[in-house]
């Protein structure tokens, strides 16, 4: 019969260092040249947002960009962000809206890039921005929103 497995023993000391490896290569076909990496990023100059704003509960305006017409507010909880120009339906449907205040809200912002019939007979081009409460019922609110 085998006997109980004994103690570790201790660690020994570190062996020598192996020869040096020889050196590797990199592809580097599929690397971008400066100019085309450069090419690749929106100019400074050009990286501001399509239009943003702050918008009061009452649809009054705190600040905003020159693209925003103004701020329609049809009925509680819905508001209609009327812009100048003409931005592409993926500039619309990409709108960021954020709460504001200093009053913690339980509210969840729904927007559309301006199609349904909330803000039907406001002119194009529009973003209808939506305020629900954990209750499902449309609420006002004070928010800020950018459309990139």
């Amino acid at each position: 019969l085998p006997g109980h497995q004994g103690l570790t023993g201790a660690v020994g000391a570190t062996g020598a260092a192996g020869a040096k490896g020889e050196t590797g290569t990199v592809n580097t076909s599929g690397f971008y040249t400066k100019t085309e990496s450069d090419s690749r990023y929106v100019a400074q100059s050009n990286a501001r947002p399509y239009a943003w704003g702050e918008v009061r509960a009452d649809a009054s305006l705190r600040g905003i960009s020159s693209r925003v017409v103004t701020v329609t507010h049809p009925v509680t909880g819905i508001y209609c962000v009327l812009l100048s120009g003409e931005p592409e339906g993926s500039e619309l449907e990409g709108t960021s809206v954020t709460l504001a205040g200093t009053t913690a809200q339980a509210l969840f912002p729904h927007t559309t890039n301006g199609q349904g019939a909330d803000c039907s007979t406001d002119p194009a081009p529009h973003v209808s921005i939506r305020f629900y409460n954990a209750s499902g019922t449309l609420t006002d609110a004070r928010f800020g929103f950018v459309v990139p």
